[in-house]
């Protein structure tokens, strides 16, 4: 969606969901299920507010494991991937909101990412609001990004200052 806000109920099945809002918020109140036969993966982003309702279930465990030749688990294909990113503002996280990473033999090795712009430029806080626990299910790691977009104060001295030299001879 490139202007607007968005929200997503239940219904949307697929193996691997993308989501992107360039100039609005996203909101999910319902389940996105890419789980089946092997690891889905989900990625949400949104220029402002992401926010996931109490009711979200983001679901992208396996049924199957994936081995090699001899039979043991791959790690690799066995890992369910969940990322949530705000460009501009804060990712919610509604107590109660779900996240099914798991793989079919039950150890964990799924990986949920959340990004979100610091609150200042040097500023240790970062745009999460999340009040109340959450179910993880699955997850081997759950990293938390933080950043800080910079502008260039001046388009005709953004690439000097920054070393970078354009153009050819």
């Amino acid at each position: 969606v490139k202007n607007g806000d968005l929200r997503v109920g239940d219904g949307v099945r697929a193996h691997e969901i993308t989501s992107a809002v360039d100039g609005g918020s996203l909101r999910i109140g319902g389940t996105l299920d890419a789980s089946g036969h092997g690891v889905g993966s989900i990625v949400l982003s949104a220029r402002d507010e992401l926010a996931l309702e109490a009711s979200a279930l983001l679901d992208a465990h396996a049924g199957a494991l994936a081995v090699d030749s001899r039979g043991a688990p791959i790690d690799a294909a066995n890992r369910a991937r969940i990322a949530l990113s705000s460009s501009q503002g804060t990712v919610r996280l509604a107590g109660g909101a779900s996240f099914d990473l798991r793989a079919a033999d039950g150890i964990a090795r799924g990986q949920l990412d959340i990004n979100a712009p610091r609150t200042g430029e040097t500023s240790g806080d970062l745009r999460i609001d999340a009040p109340a626990p959450l179910n993880i299910r699955g997850a081997k790691s759950v990293a938390v990004n933080a950043f800080w977009t910079y502008q260039p104060t001046d388009a005709n001295d953004a690439d000097d200052q920054a070393g970078v030299g354009l153009g050819g001879g």
